[in-house]
């Protein structure tokens, strides 16, 4: 269907109009000087919604829904909810981790936040700050599973953490992947923090000039020991390294389960000699709760020592 309000948007890469796998539908979202209007169906291309957050509340549980968010700026109202479960929320930008045309920065908010029922979402193609710097770009409140982040970009703006995830309760973030993101310098906490996690993946991720830790899995709250995930492949350039532990921390003694391999650190600080992996699980190397591979630092196989 053809809508008849505004002035077509005539799109500059080839947008997806064919009805998705699992049966959803397509939404688009553009900047109002695109052809941006929430008085549109937003179901073709040339006439997309203006707003991110008025293409996702069209969408329904469990119907594999996609909105293509051709660009944005600042249209939405801090944070957008993702609480419809098997979401698909895709910024079309340049195919890498760092892309410009889908840009979210908020002031006091985080950018994105996982509600209850935000099972199976999602999310990638984003470029995200927090100006405020007390809040993080991605918020994750629930106990939310098998969720998919990817080539988004943090820290080119200011925010606290790239993702966040804060819930305690019962239930564990059954994280399904988050890989192929950027983490940069403006991030004034950590990149990934994550106060539980189960049966997920954080792989083949780039962080870059950390002013806290790259990937910090910290104050489980009583979770799921023994059902951590695996983190490979992850690149840390130029970390500062002030304090053990500045790539990766495992910083919880009831967490277990992880698998840490193949991560490399390059750090540029004023102690080269502090080993950017740390894992608090235990004093002895033997009786870890977490199994550690051959991780780098610089060109030196390291583990996790000093322990505490």
């Amino acid at each position: 269907m053809i809508e008849s309000q505004g002035t077509p948007f005539v799109p500059y890469f080839e947008a997806p109009t064919h009805r998705n796998v699992g049966g959803g539908k397509s939404f688009y979202v553009a900047q109002a000087a695109r052809g941006g209007s929430d008085s549109n169906e937003g179901t073709d291309p040339q006439y997309p919604l203006l707003k991110i957050a008025t293409a996702i509340a069209l969408c329904t549980q469990r119907k594999h829904d996609y909105v293509w968010v051709q660009d944005s700026y600042q249209d939405d109202t801090f944070p957008i909810s993702l609480a419809t479960r098997n979401m698909h929320v895709i910024g079309l930008g340049e195919g890498h981790s760092r892309p410009s045309r889908a840009y979210l920065d908020s002031d006091t908010e985080a950018c994105f936040r996982f509600d209850t029922n935000g099972h199976g979402i999602e999310l990638a193609g984003f470029e995200m700050g927090a100006t405020g710097g007390a809040d993080p770009c991605i918020l994750i409140e629930a106990a939310v599973m098998k969720g998919h982040i990817h080539h988004c970009g943090f820290g080119l703006m200011v925010a606290q953490d790239g993702i966040t995830y804060t819930f305690h309760g019962t239930e564990d973030f059954y994280l399904g992947m988050i890989d192929h993101c950027y983490f940069g310098r403006y991030l004034n906490r950590d990149g990934i923090r994550l106060c539980a996690i189960g049966r997920g993946a954080i792989n083949n991720n780039h962080f870059e000039k950390m002013v806290g830790i790259g990937i910090h899995i910290h104050d489980t709250g009583g979770g799921h020991v023994g059902e951590g995930g695996p983190i490979l492949g992850n690149t840390f350039h130029l970390i500062q390294d002030s304090a053990l532990g500045a790539a990766i921390t495992l910083d919880e003694s009831t967490q277990g389960g992880f698998v840490v391999d193949q991560n490399h650190a390059m750090q540029d600080g004023a102690n080269p000699g502090n080993n950017p992996y740390l894992d608090k699980t235990n004093a002895a190397l033997g009786s870890l709760a977490n199994a550690w591979g051959l991780n780098y630092s610089g060109i030196v196989a390291t583990y996790p020592s000093p322990l505490v």
